[in-house]
């Protein structure tokens, strides 16, 4: 029977050479089909991020998703929505309290404080 040689240990350098050659060649092939679409590395990057079967990320998160300033993803995402790609939505604000008669008691309050206001 033949004997089966254990593969060679690779050093740290020699692995991220070839990580790094492997990078090269997914890029050559990535970028013209993004050409192809109109996209740049960073424009898909930002589609890349998001999951439309997931809720809606709000820019903070997305910029830190993609290491970067959240300037950078507004800038991004302007340019994703006038492309059609990507819809931008105001995020979902709560102001009140969500216990039941939480408001009542809050304007209840807010206009005990101006009654006494006013009484002085």
């Amino acid at each position: 029977m033949g004997r089966t040689l254990a593969p060679r240990q690779m050093s740290s350098a020699d692995l991220l050479s070839r990580l790094v050659q492997v990078a090269g060649t997914a890029q050559a092939q990535i970028a013209p089909a993004l050409a192809g679409f109109g996209l740049a590395e960073s424009l898909a990057g930002v589609l890349w991020a998001l999951n439309p079967e997931q809720t809606p990320v709000p820019m903070r998160e997305l910029a830190r998703r993609l290491h970067c300033d959240p300037s950078n993803v507004t800038l991004m995402s302007t340019k994703l929505e006038q492309a059609g790609l990507v819809e931008r939505r105001g995020a979902p604000h709560r102001w009140a309290d969500p216990r039941p008669g939480a408001e009542q008691r809050q304007l209840s309050a807010l206009l005990a404080k101006i009654q006494a206001a006013s009484a002085d």
